[in-house]
């Protein structure tokens, strides 16, 4: 899958673009979400008007798929926009995961002011480090954070995610989708990949997991791009058919490359010492990044 960058340059697939930024890509992530100011119109890039009918369709998906009560976990958190005005509105208790520790002392104050900060756990991690308690959660919210990801390194978070959900728990990803015929979109300002909906597809396939639907988000400005929910089973538990708007396959190009190159990176990981979970500098400076912007 071919894509572009925020400067102009073409890639012929996105495997090009990860070994161009890949002494670059946490550094500069990191530095961008250093910058931001915690508040709803800072983790929202100056479009804070949108946080209220973002969390309205939010709320209005996660009703109408049938899941509540129990925990859920909110990954990559921000400063508990999601939290508050979405999960604690349908289930009991929530985790909280944010890798900025100013977003999560801000989260922490906000919810202790709206009287549910004892229904929250907070957790100060990146979720590349994340490892959720396996049968835990009805739902894993993740909203604007997987493009911070490289391919592997979210299939790997959503594998454990999976493992993490009880009987009958959905994975919600909410993200912005690039069109398919110009590709993905590398942004240079916050380091963070916008891909297309097969790329998303073929993703989860690789993880193991069935779309059961997938949701359009209405009445955003116009200038930005699509974003979709995707609800997501591990494939074992999920139903035996799915909307007929989410059949559409993936183009199997993509997803035979996506299976070498996991193979050739795990491969090289298990020869590596200094991989970045070996490196407490890496693990201290990935603490503010992994995107942090669903607010």
């Amino acid at each position: 899958m071919h894509g572009t960058d925020t400067v102009g340059v073409a890639y012929p697939n996105v495997e090009s673009l990860w070994q161009s930024v890949a002494e670059s890509l946490l550094p500069n992530g990191c530095s961008y979400w250093q910058s931001v100011e915690d508040t709803v119109e800072g983790v929202l890039g100056g479009y804070g008007h949108i946080a209220n009918v973002d969390a309205s369709a939010s709320l209005a998906l996660l009703r109408s798929v049938g899941v509540m009560g129990g925990v859920a976990c909110d990954c990559g958190a921000g400063i508990g926009r999601v939290v508050k005005d979405v999960l604690l509105q349908v289930f009991d208790n929530v985790d909280l995961v944010e890798p900025d520790c100013r977003f999560v002392e801000r989260a922490r104050r906000d919810l202790a002011a709206a009287g549910v900060e004892d229904r929250v756990t907070f957790v100060c991690e990146p979720i590349q480090h994340f490892v959720p308690t396996p049968n835990r959660y009805a739902c894993i919210w993740v909203q604007w954070v997987c493009g911070h990801l490289r391919d592997d390194a979210f299939i790997s978070f959503l594998e454990r995610c999976k493992l993490a959900l009880c009987v009958g728990g959905v994975l919600c990803i909410k993200e912005n989708n690039a069109p398919e015929k110009s590709g993905w979109v590398f942004d240079r300002s916050d380091f963070c990949l916008t891909r297309t909906d097969s790329m998303y597809r073929a993703l989860f396939a690789q993880a193991g997991l069935t779309l059961v639907c997938r949701r359009k988000q209405t009445g955003f400005p116009k200038e930005l791009l699509p974003v979709f929910t995707y609800v997501l089973q591990p494939s074992s538990h999920a139903p035996k058919s799915v909307p007929s708007d989410v059949q559409r396959s993936v183009p199997a190009d993509y997803t035979l490359r996506l299976r070498s190159r996991l193979v050739s990176n795990r491969r090289s990981d298990n020869r590596r010492s200094g991989s970045i979970r070996g490196s407490a500098g890496a693990r201290s400076t990935l603490r503010h990044c992994s995107g942090s912007n669903n607010g």
